[in-house]
């Protein structure tokens, strides 16, 4: 009998492969992956030279990974989020100030995963390319759809709607 297949593996596979494509070109296309329960993976590029072209990539991923012979579906691109400023805290944007000295905001590789009753994730890590054409990494976060980063440190803690 075949093992069940385990999400959370694959999507930390797909995870280092991205990290390792940024490192190694610089750049990031994103993609879309649905998980077949025969262990297949498709690879859907979303890729589009206008906002049009992209929105059909997406309509099409979106019906692929509907398939009732999709276990799970996987989304990774790159993605440019603002910094949290803490003097500004209504203004509160996806990641702590600090991590990027005084840039306003900085890229991510972001990665979202849907599986059949299961309640979706986004999990982001920060990246910034260095003078010598590496990329560093910072921490990675996981949390809902929506997430966005942890946070932001005065919210910590308190009670009420955190990111």
């Amino acid at each position: 009998m075949r093992e069940s297949l385990d999400v959370r593996k694959v999507a930390e596979t797909l995870f280092a492969k991205a990290k390792e494509i940024l490192q190694e070109h610089g750049d990031l296309t994103p993609a879309g992956f649905v998980l077949e329960a025969s262990g297949e993976l498709e690879v859907i590029d979303l890729y589009g030279p206008d906002a049009a072209a992209r929105r059909e990539r997406a309509g099409e991923f979106r019906q692929k990974a509907r398939r009732a012979t999709a276990v799970a579906s996987f989304t990774v691109g790159q993605k440019t989020y603002q910094v949290f400023d803490p003097f500004r805290p209504e203004e509160a944007g996806k990641m702590p100030a600090g991590w990027l000295e005084d840039r306003q905001e900085h890229d991510c590789i972001e990665m979202r995963i849907e599986a059949p009753g299961q309640e979706p994730k986004c999990v982001i890590v920060p990246f910034r390319r260095q003078r010598n054409g590496m990329v560093e990494f910072g921490e990675q976060w996981e949390g809902p759809e929506d997430f966005k980063g942890p946070a932001p440190p005065s919210c910590e803690g308190e009670e009420g709607p955190t990111n």
